[in-house]
């Protein structure tokens, strides 16, 4: 008998996809090529792993037996490979970004990273939360951060940490008050005399702003739709309206000098903010240090 790394592969993630055509993506190779190597994988077993009909892949007992063992021996061998890699000298951990945290905390946490595993070198991608998500499952990335990422089964969410809104309005809109901080029930009045910024309509950020406004009874105004966080703050600079943001999009404000943030209190909705990892996949060390480095500069008020 002579098993391989790619039938192995291949018969978990059919087993995890339940469609050949999607399975095959995972893995980049043709449907024909996953056909054939499921077949082998079943004569060498001689054993029938998968029941096929046209619309659908259903995984049989012995498939459901075989399957623990499997994914554990890619595991292992994935650990396997990432020992000698690291015995050999240098790793690279390949993650991915939205714009806007990557614009905000990538100088920093590249040169915490660097102090915390200096044998590790950091590839990072800044693309939107879908991209990130497909380069996730297609293996072109070990981890992606970022807000509403959808629940698949090829994929391990972990929380990185929680955050929440604030308000940002120009400061001609803002009354500051002894101790330098904008008070949200004494300017927001003011604020939303202009346009709401949000991002695009549908969008899953957008229905979650939508969703506060309705649970606190705020009435409809005027609104303009943008496609990127880091355009709102940029249109709230020109005073052009005032917009809800993540409450770790503040580090971003920073850099805009008629930019107030105001605090929504205790009303404010919970965020959670994810890495994600394909499952099956092993999982660097250094990862969880890149996650708190990550927690830890999102949520520092500076």
């Amino acid at each position: 008998m002579n098993l391989t790394m790619r039938q192995l592969r291949a018969f978990v993630t059919l087993s995890e996809c339940g469609n050949f055509t999607l399975a095959a993506k995972h893995m980049h190779v043709t449907q024909a090529g996953l056909s054939a190597m499921i077949r082998e994988l079943e004569s060498q077993l001689d054993s029938q792993l998968f029941l096929r009909t046209t619309r659908k892949v259903e995984i049989t007992t012995a498939g459901n037996a075989f399957l623990p063992y499997a994914a554990e021996a890619l595991q292992r061998l994935n650990d396997g490979i990432q020992r000698v890699t690291s015995e050999k000298g240098r790793q690279c951990l390949c993650i991915g970004l939205t714009p806007l945290v990557a614009a905000t905390i990538l100088p920093a946490i590249s040169d915490r990273f660097k102090q915390a595993c200096p044998n590790v070198e950091l590839d990072v991608i800044d693309a939107d939360r879908e991209q990130l998500q497909r380069m996730v499952e297609s293996e072109q990335l070990d981890v992606a951060y970022g807000l509403f990422f959808e629940q698949k089964s090829v994929l391990t969410q972990a929380l990185v940490f929680s955050a929440g809104l604030i308000l940002i309005a120009p400061a001609s809109c803002v009354q500051l008050n002894s101790s330098a901080e904008a008070s949200y029930e004494r300017n927001r009045n003011l604020a939303c005399q202009l346009p709401l910024l949000t991002l695009r309509r549908g969008s899953h950020f957008e229905r979650f702003v939508q969703a506060f406004l309705q649970e606190i009874d705020y009435p409809k105004v005027v609104r303009h739709d943008f496609q990127h966080l880091a355009t709102l703050i940029s249109m709230v600079d020109a005073g052009r309206g005032w917009a809800l943001i993540p409450s770790f999009a503040q580090l971003a404000c920073k850099r805009y000098k008629n930019v107030r943030i105001m605090s929504v209190g205790k009303t404010s909705p919970r965020l959670d903010f994810f890495c994600i990892t394909r499952r099956g996949t092993s999982i660097p060390a250094a990862l969880h240090s890149l996650s708190e480095i990550v927690a830890n500069e999102c949520t520092t008020v500076r």
